[in-house]
C-alpha cells in the first residue's frame, strides 16, 4: 500500500500540502471518493456499474496556506481495513 507523500509542494504559492480525503455524501452514507477507472454504466440497482472495474483510492492534499487541492489515485483500494 502507498504511504501519503510528504514531499509535495502547492504548485501556485509553494507552501506545505497536508493530506485529507473527499468525502462523497451519498444520502445516509458518508463514504471516501474513490476513482473508478473507465466511463460510467448506468445499473438499475446501484445506479453506476462497478463490478470487474479498477477502483482505487484518493489521496486529496490541501494547501496550508491558499487552499488549493491536488488529488491522486495511486493505489488499488483493497476495501475497509478490519478492526
Amino acid at each position: 500500500m502507498d504511504e501519503p507523500r510528504k514531499d509535495l509542494r502547492c504548485p501556485k504559492c509553494a507552501s506545505e500540502m497536508e493530506i485529507g480525503f473527499l468525502l462523497d455524501n451519498s444520502g445516509p452514507n458518508l463514504l471516501p471518493t474513490l476513482w473508478v477507472r473507465g466511463l460510467p454504466v448506468r445499473s438499475f440497482w446501484r445506479l453506476t456499474k462497478i463490478r470487474g472495474k479498477m477502483i482505487s483510492k484518493v489521496d486529496s492534499y490541501r494547501c496550508v496556506n491558499c487552499g488549493f487541492l491536488e488529488c491522486y489515485a495511486r493505489s488499488e483500494w483493497q476495501g475497509w481495513p478490519r478492526r
